[in-house]
């Protein structure tokens, strides 16, 4: 499927995800940053968290944009960076073959955030919610629609990073990868789990903004362990 097609399916489901229906809330759109960057990039990856932490948000927004845009969130220092700065980290690292020590600032150079145009980032809720995302309420959410599981399924990607995400989104991937799910290989690094085969790396890692550990560790852990999946799958 070319990046014609794709942004056609996603501009499907951004419809179905602006139809949503929230209690003094409206829904925020997610999915690839930039159709045609993230197609012609050289490892299409899937970022999953849960939820926007935006209480009550009625405003009209969408993380695709913001994100396109994350430059100007991290010179404004509006908060942005706590979940963006570790996360740009990790695909920056991980798309030009860099470590933490090798990688620059997001304060001194916010413009390495573009590096997201490339990527994929969802949240399993669309809905604004709390600071603290509620276990029992995104698993009640994912049960009232598909919408990602279709996300999953368009973006086909290779590397799939969940940030505290697994255990809710296991069920979904195991719809869509089926018995190749189960055959995977997996390892444990820095309490990070990777599974994996030739063709696809699933991360169950930390929320980005709260590892139980250095963020550098947090931070390496995942961009070494992709590069070196990546070269020898």
């Amino acid at each position: 499927m070319n990046y014609t097609e794709i942004q056609k399916q996603q501009d499907i489901i951004i419809k179905e995800i602006e139809s949503l229906k929230g209690d003094n809330c409206a829904p925020i759109p997610d999915g690839i940053i930039d159709v045609e960057k993230y197609v012609k990039s050289d490892l299409k990856i899937l970022w999953i968290n849960k939820e926007v932490n935006s209480e009550n948000d009625n405003d009209d927004w969408s993380l695709i944009d913001v994100i396109a845009d994350m430059k100007t969130r991290f010179i404004a220092k509006d908060g942005w960076s706590k979940t963006f700065s570790p996360l740009t980290y990790v695909v920056y690292g991980i798309l030009n073959n860099l470590i933490w020590d090798d990688i620059p600032n997001t304060n001194d150079k916010p413009e390495i955030s573009e590096v997201l145009q490339n990527i994929a980032y969802i949240n399993l809720k669309k809905l604004p919610g709390k600071e603290l995302a509620v276990h029992s309420e995104l698993k009640k959410y994912l049960s009232q629609n598909d919408i990602v599981k279709k996300q999953i399924k368009l973006f086909a990607p290779d590397v799939i990073i969940c940030g505290g995400t697994f255990d809710l989104a296991d069920g979904i991937l195991e719809d869509i990868y089926d018995g190749n799910y189960q055959k995977m290989k997996d390892k444990t690094e820095n309490k990070i789990k990777f599974y994996y085969d030739n063709n696809l790396m699933i991360v169950d890692a930390y929320h980005p903004s709260r590892p139980p550990m250095k963020q550098q560790i947090y931070c390496d852990t995942i961009i070494e362990n992709v590069i070196n999946w990546n070269k020898n799958k």
